[in-house]
């Protein structure tokens, strides 16, 4: 029953996403356009029915992650009580263009968006302006377990997936073109006073969450309420399993656990996971 379910899946999201789009956007005929490849090498302006506005590019997949995190809301878990409360100071690892930093800065104090992609962060700053959020600080920087400097592959048609680890752009025909980024390490950002510490923290960073929550101290991992991670492994190597578990036994001393998979193939397999931390109310 399983691979059944996991054979259709993709065609249900698309239907459920196509009913759902008129009750996410007020503009939606330009979000269909969007999402059939009608309109390219354009920035659209999408605005939402709760009233926030984005800068996107259309023909590039941004309307998908708009939909995602905005309409589906996949970086919150309200029957776990994974919610972004009023005194929250919110770290956002791999920002995009600002999609739950605007999300998360209408419930938060306040919101760090880190974003290394030159093209992303010149629209985050620019959604940031649009929906004039000034809890939001935007960083123009990669997180990673420590400091570095990088290459940032960046796919021609789908920028959400910019990646610092080649294997995961195997095998999906994917051009792109490369960026050399600075990397900050999590403990740095974490020792210094220009940041405040985090509360909550989403960590999208496709393949440095696994050095991130590995440099992290159980000590610091303790005091963070909420951690959502979507986790990214390649083919399940055994190397590749053997990080994530490292990663899950650490938080699960400390967080209760619960994953959502989003893609699950030969080549890949993607995941939320959704910690709680066991001893904060």
């Amino acid at each position: 029953m399983q691979p059944f379910i996991a054979m259709f899946k993709p065609f249900w999201d698309r239907v459920v996403v196509f009913f759902k789009v008129p009750f996410i956007y007020q503009n939606y005929w330009d979000a269909y356009a969007d999402y059939f490849r009608l309109v390219k090498n354009k920035q659209v302006i999408y605005t939402l029915r709760s009233g926030e506005k984005f800068l996107a590019r259309a023909g590039k997949f941004d309307i998908a992650m708009l939909t995602e995190v905005l309409g589906f809301n996949v970086y919150e878990k309200a029957e776990d009580d994974i919610v972004i409360r009023p005194d929250d100071v919110v770290y956002d690892v791999g920002a995009f263009i600002g999609d739950f930093a605007i999300y998360a800065s209408s419930r938060a104090k306040k919101v760090y968006s880190f974003e290394p992609s030159q093209t992303n962060f010149s629209l985050l700053e620019k959604n940031i302006e649009l929906n004039r959020r000034r809890n939001v600080i935007a960083v123009d920087k990669g997180v990673n377990g420590t400091a570095v400097t990088i290459d940032l592959l960046v796919p021609d048609l789908a920028e959400h997936s910019n990646t610092i680890d080649p294997s995961l752009l195997e095998g999906r025909n994917l051009s792109y073109q490369t960026q050399t980024i600075d990397c900050l390490g999590i403990n740095d950002i974490l020792d210094d006073p220009m940041f405040l510490f985090p509360t909550f923290a989403k960590l999208d960073c496709e393949g440095a969450e696994f050095s991130i929550i590995d440099e992290m101290s159980v000590d610091v991992l303790k005091k963070i309420r909420c951690l959502i991670i979507e986790y990214h492994l390649t083919a399940q190597t055994p190397d590749e399993m053997a990080k994530y578990k490292r990663m899950v036994d650490k938080l699960s001393d400390i967080y209760s656990i619960s994953s959502t998979p989003v893609v699950k193939s030969a080549t890949q397999d993607i995941g939320l996971l959704y910690c709680r931390n066991k001893s904060i109310d």
